[in-house]
């Protein structure tokens, strides 16, 4: 890059600073109009994503529990998602505050993971933006 020209710079967050790539679409400001003209037509979506995982045991996990329910309250809504056969679940929501519950099975106790990313308590979906949450399933014994 010259020093006083204008450019457009993709750039990505990297130890502290900011970095630029060589595979982007970064260029001098004079032949970017047909990137600039794509950008523009991006919208930022009405709804927000909620996702995680339930994991068996610990944090992270290839292993997850499948088909538990999670279900999501905010204002006078429920939503209610299953994990996948990982123990993955993702739900696209409209923007609110929430909390997260999931439904402990027959074999298991889920609680959420002390250093989930959101707190499933108490967590806020903006546009275009996501939630994470995880949890985690233990065995329950029987004797």
């Amino acid at each position: 890059m010259d020093s006083g020209k204008e450019y457009l710079i993709f750039a990505s967050a990297f130890k502290g600073g900011l970095q630029i790539g060589n595979c982007d679409d970064s260029a001098p400001l004079f032949k970017a109009g047909e990137t600039i003209r794509q950008i523009q037509k991006l919208a930022i979506p009405k709804d927000g994503i909620v996702e995680g995982q339930v994991a068996l045991h610990q944090i992270p996990s290839e292993q997850g529990l499948a088909g538990v329910q999670i279900l999501i309250r905010g204002g006078s809504k429920t939503y209610t998602v299953t994990t996948d056969d990982r123990g993955w679940f993702q739900v696209h929501i409209p923007p609110g505050a929430y909390s997260a519950e999931p439904r402990s099975t027959r074999a298991h106790s889920i609680v959420a993971y002390d250093l989930s990313y959101d707190h499933p308590e108490g967590f806020s979906v903006k546009a275009g933006r996501c939630a994470g949450l995880q949890f985690v399933a233990d065995p329950k014994y029987t004797y």
